[in-house]
């Protein structure tokens, strides 16, 4: 506990596998001494050498690394030839974000922001919100930036404007003017870990009444070294498809609004205009189309109380992902804005300085995005779409192509959701459903709709109809809402009555589960926090009852994939993409023992996140498999294991191969 070297690299290059490395400071805490240390890297193979034989050193000698954000500070140990996974750290930026996961005591109040101290305030309920609430900066949370947490933390005022000159002058990349800048940088260095220390203390002392320990602190380090890894690494594109992609934007824009408005007769959504050579939305005539539709009553409105025009006022009751039916206004609504969100990050040349996919892409054709760990407040990666094509348009995978001789496959958890929520509430009904291999159809038997002896070829419709409402149902949606689902699923009626029918027939199907998920509610709100088993905590600040009731399953999702993707790669296996349940692995083409060796790391990861004594039950996960790259065939391969993989030469989604289609041209 005495041992501890606290770190901070100054680097610039961070599209490329090493960074270029400028400086280097360490505070070394051993016992009671303390030692400061600072390293001019910039152009010195010798400067470099000796702090990798200094931390090496220390990491041999069982010192912990602290850094407030220790994904930079562990790429800088891959980029001087350091494993950053064999050494121990600690992330106070992590602790900082989960210290302030739906905890308003540090997300709101006096803040710092760009400099400037402002008070903010919660916002309002989720569902009460309008357009302008989410903009408000009257609402903005609290930063995660060190100037942020030092502040709210300590009290202390950090110089942000000197932090913005120094930075600005490291990533100018003009080694004459860093050069001549060489003592202000190092001090400037220095300056970012002298909180440090402070801030790792005050972090403990409040942990004390929350039970959370040095272990879990250091196993949410070790996810932040994963993540290191995994962003040097990068994930291989095609970088002349890119190119071409984001140069026919313009054109892809205008041949959409020219399809959705040929399925209109009478109305027409979109207004070409000849100067621009483009076409705009027209905001009016969506406003009167949905003033005369049956939704208006709770239509999502602005703070002047107009119809929205939102991807999110319209996904409410168009959820479609894929498929968009022609001739349905709402579904060519979502299709047209879901495009528009899928093309940020390739529009070039309307970015107006913003960051584009293009200024994550190094020379070696590899997209390195920052992925965001514990992002999300069940402490899932999080990543920004805008350099994460996994997060984008399905089809848009297709551009995602490893080199001559790699290959990269997708490995999947089936329906972890169901059956971590099955194990989680011991909920014997669940956990037959989920071994029977379709839970769709074996709800729909258990409610009596299909007979037990039933198969899904001969109930195609009715399983459907019970998948939609599973899906609904286990994020906790309200009658009204699952029957607005289930008739944009299904395209057929149905009422509020309809939805409450299908909500009763789950709780008497899965009882357990159902008190399981009542008592955890209540446990929320008696407690004011939620915790897992691996400590990451959810605070009692959030009003929304369904993510309390979703905190323990996602959650333990997101617990499963990081406690995998360490295990991978300490079995040295390149693990380059995290996504929801799945992790995706590069490979030699033809090392099928590779994708069963990532198969029974994802097991064994899944089955150990439960007690002793649900083991059993937990091995029956069921893994998809899914590969692609230039030498793969078309088709199904067998690997020596038993597994079946699809094998694709070109990533395509089944669900989105009428996208791929229509976009392909563009590529």
């Amino acid at each position: 506990m005495n041992r501890l070297c606290y770190l901070d690299f100054e680097y610039n290059s961070t599209n490329e596998e090493k960074l270029n490395l400028i400086c280097c400071a360490l505070i070394i805490h051993n016992d009671d001494k303390v030692k400061t240390l600072s390293y001019w890297l910039h152009n010195s193979t010798q400067e470099k050498q000796r702090l990798k034989t200094d931390l090496i050193k220390l990491r041999e000698a069982g010192f912990i690394f602290i850094s407030y954000n220790v994904v930079a500070e562990a790429s800088c140990f891959y980029s001087l030839g350091v494993s950053p996974i064999k050494a121990k750290w600690i992330d106070l930026q992590v602790e900082w974000a989960m210290l302030s996961n739906n905890n308003d005591k540090y997300a709101y109040g006096e803040n710092i922001f760009n400099g400037e101290i402002r008070t903010t305030k919660p916002p309002p309920p989720k569902w009460e919100r309008s357009e302008e609430d989410k903009e408000s900066a009257k609402y903005a949370k609290a930063e995660k930036n060190l100037v942020s947490a030092t502040f709210k933390l300590l009290g202390i005022r950090l110089d942000s404007k000197n932090k913005d000159k120094m930075r600005d002058l490291i990533l100018s990349h003009n080694d004459l003017i860093i050069s001549k800048n060489k003592e202000e940088i190092l001090k400037y260095c220095v300056t970012d870990v002298e909180p440090l220390h402070e801030m790792f203390l005050k972090f403990l002392n409040i942990y004390k009444n929350y039970g959370v320990t040095r272990d879990q602190m250091l196993s949410r380090g070790r996810t932040s070294s994963d993540v290191a890894m995994m962003t040097c690494y990068g994930y291989p594109v095609d970088k002349g498809q890119m190119k071409r992609f984001s140069e026919n934007v313009p054109k892809i824009l205008r041949d959409l609004c020219e399809d959705i408005n040929s399925q209109f007769a009478e109305d027409k959504f979109f207004k070409y205009n000849k100067k621009t050579d483009n076409y705009t939305k027209s905001v009016k005539d969506l406003r009167h189309w949905i003033s005369i539709s049956p939704y208006k009553a709770t239509w999502l409105k602005t703070d002047t109380g107009q119809y929205s025009t939102s991807l999110e006022a319209f996904e409410k009751f168009f959820p479609y992902k894929h498929d968009y039916p022609r001739g349905n206004v709402g579904a060519q609504q979502v299709r047209f804005l879901k495009t528009l969100q899928s093309l940020n990050g390739f529009r070039t040349s309307a970015s107006m300085g913003k960051k584009t996919i293009f200024n994550s892409l190094g020379s070696d054709s590899r997209v390195r995005a920052y992925l965001n760990p514990f992002g999300s407040q069940t402490g899932r990666f999080q990543p920004k779409a805008t350099a994460f094509i996994p997060l984008k348009a399905a089809w848009m995978r297709s551009m995602i192509v490893p080199p001559g001789g790699r290959t990269i496959v997708g490995v999947d958890y089936s329906s972890e959701e169901f059956l971590i929520s099955a194990l989680w509430s011991k909920d014997k009904n669940m956990i037959e459903s989920y071994r029977s291999g379709d839970v769709y159809l074996f709800f729909a038997k258990l409610a009596g709709a299909v007979p037990m002896a039933g198969k899904k070829e001969d109930y195609k419709t009715v399983r459907d109809l019970f998948k939609s409402s599973v899906l609904g149902i286990s994020y906790l949606m309200g009658a009204k809402s699952l029957a607005e689902k289930l008739e944009a699923d299904t395209g057929v009626k149905h009422t509020e009555d309809m939805g409450q029918r299908y909500i009763d027939l789950f709780n008497k199907s899965y009882p357990v589960f159902s008190r399981k998920i009542e008592y955890t509610q209540y446990l929320y709100i008696k407690e004011r926090r939620l915790s897992l088993p691996c400590g990451w905590t959810m605070f009692g600040d959030n009003p929304n009852r369904r993510s309390a009731a979703n905190f323990p399953i996602q959650g333990r999702g997101s617990t499963i994939l990081r406690s995998a993707i360490s295990k991978a790669l300490d079995a040295g296996l390149k693990i380059i993409i995290p996504l929801h349940d799945a992790l995706y692995m590069e490979f030699d083409s033809g090392d099928f023992s590779k994708i069963d060796l990532l198969g029974d790391i994802m097991k064994e990861a899944f089955v150990n996140c439960f007690d002793q004594d649900q083991h059993r039950d937990a091995s029956i996960v069921r893994l998809d498999f899914n590969m692609w790259g230039p030498d793969c065939i078309e088709g199904q391969i067998i690997t020596p294991q038993g597994n079946k993989v699809k094998s694709q030469k070109i990533y395509i989604d089944e669900r989105s191969k009428a996208e791929y289609e229509r976009f392909k041209q563009y590529l």
